[in-house]
C-alpha cells in the first residue's frame, strides 16, 4: 500500500486529525518536493484516495476566457504553497 513505510505517520495522522471528527482525511508531505509520504484514513488506504491524483492533464479556464490544457502534478502545487506562494493554476487535491 502507498506509505506502507511510514505505517506510523499514518497512524499518526489518524489520531491526530480524524479521530475527534473534526477532519475527513488528512495527508503529510515533504516540504521539498510536494510529495506525500503519509495518509488516512489508513484503512483500506481510504486517505490516499481522497486526498492523492498522479499527475494529470485539465482543462484551465485563461483570464481571455479560452481554455488551455495544463498538467496538474499536485506534488508540484503544495511544493509552492508549502513555500508560502500561491500556486498559478490554483490549488489542486486529489483531482
Amino acid at each position: 500500500t502507498m506509505g506502507e513505510e511510514e505505517g506510523d505517520w499514518n497512524a499518526t495522522i489518524e489520531e491526530w486529525l480524524l479521530a475527534e471528527g473534526q477532519c475527513v482525511a488528512g495527508a503529510l508531505a515533504s516540504s521539498t518536493d510536494g510529495a506525500m509520504y503519509a495518509a488516512a484514513p489508513v484503512a483500506a488506504d481510504e486517505g490516499w484516495g481522497l486526498l492523492f491524483k498522479e499527475s494529470y492533464k485539465a482543462m484551465l479556464a485563461q483570464e481571455d476566457g479560452t481554455e488551455k490544457e495544463e498538467t496538474i502534478d499536485e506534488s508540484a502545487i503544495l511544493k509552492i504553497v508549502a513555500a508560502g506562494n500561491r500556486p498559478p493554476q490554483g490549488l489542486w487535491i486529489a483531482g
